[in-house]
This record gives C-alpha cells, structure tokens and sequence, in this order.
C-alpha cells in the first residue's frame, strides 16, 4: 500500500513494514503521465510480495534546505512512526537554476507562479507529442532560460547544512532503520567557469553526503548505473525530473537493498 503522492496519510495497515520515504517532486513522480510509475508506487506494489509480509508506504515532499523542515521531519516521525525512513539526497536546490525562481526574484510571486504554472501545462501538451514535442519543450526551455534567465533555489551551504540535520533527526531514532538514496543527476553540459564549478559542488556533495552517512551509520545506496549522468536517458525533456526507465532503476536498487539484508525489516 502506498498513501497518495498527494494527500494526507491514510489508515495504517496493521502489522505492516512502516516504510517513509522522504523525496522532492521527482521522487514523487512529478512530471510522469502515470503516477503509478513512481519508484515509491512501484516499491509499494513490489515489497509485499518479496517481503511476504504487508507494507505501508508513505511518501512526504522534503525539502531540507527549506524553512522549519526539521520541525517537519520530527512531527512527521512522530506521527508515521516508520520502521524504515528513505531519505533522497537532492542537490537540485543548488544545482539546478529554474527560470521559474527567476522570475519569482525578478518580477514578484506572483508572475513567478504564473509563470510556473503556465510551464508545467506547456510541458504537459509537450509530452503528448511524443519525440517531437519533447524536442520542442526542450528548446522552449533554452530559449525562457535565455530570455528571462534563471536562478537557484537555494545556496550550497544551506542545502549541505539541511541535509546533515535532518540526517542527524533520522539517525536519532534507534528504532528507525535509515537509508540516504544518491539518485540520479543530470550532469551539466558545456566547460564554461559556471558550469565547471556546478560540477565541482555536484561532485562535493556526493562526497560530503557519502561521508556523513559513514559517520551517523546510515545506509547508503547509489545506482549501478551511476549517479551523475550527462546524457539524457533517464530523463524527461526538462532534463530535471525523472523518466520511467529512471524510477524504475531506483525501485529496483532499493528492493535488492531488501533481498539482500542492507535495509532490515522487523514489523512489530
């Protein structure tokens, strides 16, 4: 069982695995014309089965350079009690610079929201047309980044500083099994100064995030196939949010994590 991507937690299935997964809008299958696609859905409609025992499976939207998120994280802990917390690793506040947040510091809110809105409904009608309008969204990005430029969403220093705190919460919790998931990153093309020190602070967050699981115990998983990826296989035509080829590489390196004893499982 998987509660709804989007709405509040359901009842829990009695003498379940209590599974949180803490992920941003590509782990919660943003972008996707079938939500069921996600790697959460798919964990949740694999592990009973492999486990041969019931799953509840939550997934909440974490942002952990954001405002007040380890008083979220806490009250979310205290109120979904899991037995396994997911929590994603996301370097996008960082590393990927949104026209939208450029807008949003440029002009105000609420063109900024405008904006968005407009972007996501474009991207949409986009995907309908299959290669070709992937191609066609793909350009319309490049010139709206031109145009109107972009910005991050947040500093490397506060995002770091967020996922080591809430890394920390999670390690605190004896009963809670954790696992820090390093998913897949578009890597950025080109070998100007900026883009080669996006590269740099990818690569330093891979590392410091590596570290820190080291340090507090935690289970780090990455994906066979790699993290930094600088082709655009595993990717939407956004070149950000995850293609179903990608969620299900994701799904399948956290249920081998399951076969093979890296996440134990121990429902009460």
């Amino acid at each position: 069982m998987c509660h709804d991507l989007h709405s509040p937690t359901l009842l829990s299935v009695p003498n379940a695995t209590r599974i949180l997964v803490l992920g941003q809008s590509n782990s919660g299958g943003a972008q996707l014309g079938d939500p069921s696609e996600a790697w959460p859905n798919i964990l949740a409609n694999s592990l009973p089965s492999l486990l041969g025992s019931p799953v509840d499976l939550t997934f909440r939207t974490f942002y952990a350079h954001a405002s007040g998120a380890n008083a979220y994280l806490a009250r979310e802990l205290a109120r979904e009690r899991p037995d396994v917390a997911i929590l994603v690793l996301a370097p996008f506040a960082f590393h990927v610079a949104m026209v939208g947040h450029g807008v949003r510091r440029r002009y105000g809110e609420r063109v900024g929201n405008a904006y968005q809105l407009i972007e996501r409904r474009f991207a949409r009608a986009s995907r309908a047309g299959g290669t070709l309008g992937s191609a066609v969204d793909r350009l319309a990005r490049r010139l709206a980044h031109a145009i109107l430029g972009a910005a991050p969403v947040a500093s490397y220093d506060a995002v770091i500083e967020g996922t080591a705190q809430a890394m920390r919460t999670l390690a605190r919790e004896e009963q809670i099994h954790v696992v820090a998931l390093q998913g897949f990153i578009r890597v950025p093309s080109g070998n100007g100064a900026v883009v080669r020190r996006r590269r740099a602070l990818l690569r330093r967050f891979i590392v410091e995030t590596r570290a820190l699981t080291e340090q507090l115990h935690v289970t780090y998983l990455e994906l066979p196939q790699g993290t930094l990826q600088s082709s655009d296989e595993f990717f939407l035509s956004d070149s950000t949010h995850l293609a179903p080829n990608a969620h299900r590489a994701i799904a399948a390196t956290i249920l081998g994590a399951f076969t093979d004893g890296r996440i134990p499982t121990d429902p009460e």
